[in-house]
């Protein structure tokens, strides 16, 4: 099974946000009769905590900032789509704006043609 780094950092976080809780209060406990259960089980809700707030924060998940493709933007611009239009949407874009521009219609604009499908040719997969 292959996973990214990405997921296998996100189980191992998971992983020990659960077992070190119970690892601290099983020893505590085992260590201090009730009252350590007592302290191991508010220990755990500490690093409970502290994971909570580091999640909410987005340190361990936020993805890192991936560059801007201007190139993509104004290819995306020239067929009228939002920037994180499918590869459906860019084929079903095309072809309706390059039948509707296509410079044997009427009406038709070879210019804007052309830069449809050069737009096309860029983000074609």
């Amino acid at each position: 099974m292959r996973c990214s780094v990405r997921k296998l950092a996100a189980r191992l976080r998971c992983f020990v946000r659960r077992h070190l809780a119970v690892c601290i209060s099983v020893l505590v406990g085992a260590a201090g009769g009730i009252a350590g259960c007592a302290l191991g089980f508010v220990s755990g809700l500490f690093f409970e905590v502290i994971f909570r707030r580091l999640r909410e924060e987005k340190s361990f998940s936020e993805k890192p900032e991936e560059p801007v493709d201007e190139g993509r933007l104004s290819a995306l611009k020239e067929l009228e789509l939002s920037p994180d239009a499918s590869a459906e949407e860019i084929k079903k874009a095309h072809r309706t704006l390059a039948s509707r521009y296509h410079p044997d219609n009427a009406g038709g604009d070879s210019a804007r043609f052309m830069r449809i499908q050069d737009a096309y040719e860029y983000l074609k997969p």
